[in-house]
C-alpha cells in the first residue's frame, strides 16, 4: 500500500521541506531538478521510499547492502556503489523520520486518533521500521528507538501531531534520557546486561537457599550451570581478544 502512494508522499515531503516553520532539511540529492550530478530529486526520493518499504518489510528480510542495487533499480541517481553503504543507512533513517510527517500532513483533517491509526497501519504494523527520533544530544542528529512498542509509539505520535497542528516548531519527537535508555539501541544493550545480572543474582540466591535447606544436589546443579556460563564467557572473550 505504501509503495502505491510514494509519488504523493514525495510531493508532500518536498512541499514541507519548503516550510520554514517545520524545518525539514533534505540533502540536495532529493531537492534537485534536472541536475547533472543528482538527476531529479523527486525521483530519487521515490526510489528511497521504495527502498525503505523493502528494507523494513518483515517478510523480505533484506540486508542493508542490498538497498544499494535497489536504489539504482528504482531509478535513483547518481548510481550508488558499495562505498555508499553509510550514505544509504543515513538516508533510510531520514526517510523513516520524514514519512511520519508526510502522513500527518496528508491526514491532518482527521482526528488525532485516526491519524495515529493510519500511521501505525502504514509504517509500523508488520514491519521492522524503527521510530526514528531526534537525538537528545543534537537536534540535527537522528536516532532509532528500535525497541519501542506500539503503545509507546502512539504516545509519541500524539505529541508530534499536536505540535504539527498547533506550533510553529521544527518537527520531530525528542525522547527523554529515560526513553532513550529503554528503547534505543544502547538502551537495549544496557537492558540485556542488567537482565543477565539479575538472572545470575537470582540463581545464586536460589542455590544458596537450596544448600541451606539441605537440597545440596539441586544447589550443585545450579552452581555447575553457572560455572559453565562463566567458562563459555571466558572462551568467547578469548576468541574476541585474539
Amino acid at each position: 500500500m505504501l509503495k502505491e502512494d510514494v509519488e504523493n508522499l514525495s510531493d508532500i515531503i518536498l512541499s514541507l521541506s519548503k516550510d520554514k516553520n517545520k524545518k525539514i532539511k533534505l540533502p540536495p540529492v532529493f531537492t534537485s531538478k534536472n541536475s547533472a550530478k543528482y538527476g531529479d530529486g523527486k525521483q530519487n526520493l521515490i526510489a528511497l521510499i521504495k527502498c525503505s518499504v523493502d528494507y523494513e518489510d518483515k517478510n523480505n528480510n533484506f540486508k542493508l547492502y542490498q538497498m544499494i542495487n535497489k536504489y539504482n533499480f528504482y531509478g535513483g541517481k547518481p548510481d550508488l556503489t558499495s562505498k555508499d553503504l553509510r550514505k544509504v543507512h543515513n538516508w533510510l533513517q531520514l526517510i523513516n523520520f520524514l514519512l511520519r510527517i508526510a502522513f500527518i500532513k496528508k491526514y491532518e483533517s482527521e482526528n488525532d486518533s485516526k491519524i495515529i491509526e493510519l500511521i501505525l497501519t502504514n509504517l509500523f504494523v508488520n514491519t521492522n521500521r524503527p521510530f526514528v527520533a531526534k537525538s537528545i544530544n543534537s537536534k540535527y542528529e537522528l536516532k532509532p528507538l528500535k525497541y519501542a512498542d506500539v503503545k509507546t509509539i502512539s504516545k509519541w505520535l500524539a505529541v508530534e501531531i499536536l505540535d504539527f497542528k498547533t506550533k510553529s516548531t521544527s518537527f520531530g519527537y525528542v525522547p527523554t534520557k529515560r526513553e532513550w535508555e529503554l528503547y534505543g539501541l544502547r538502551g537495549q544493550t544496557k537492558t540485556a546486561y542488567n537482565s543477565l545480572l539479575r538472572d545470575i543474582h537470582n540463581l545464586v540466591k536460589k542455590a544458596r537457599d537450596l544448600d541451606e535447606n539441605g537440597q545440596h544436589e539441586q544447589a550443585d546443579l545450579i552452581y555447575g550451570k553457572l560455572a559453565n556460563i562463566q567458562q563459555n564467557l571466558e572462551h568467547l572473550n578469548s576468541i574476541v581478544m585474539n
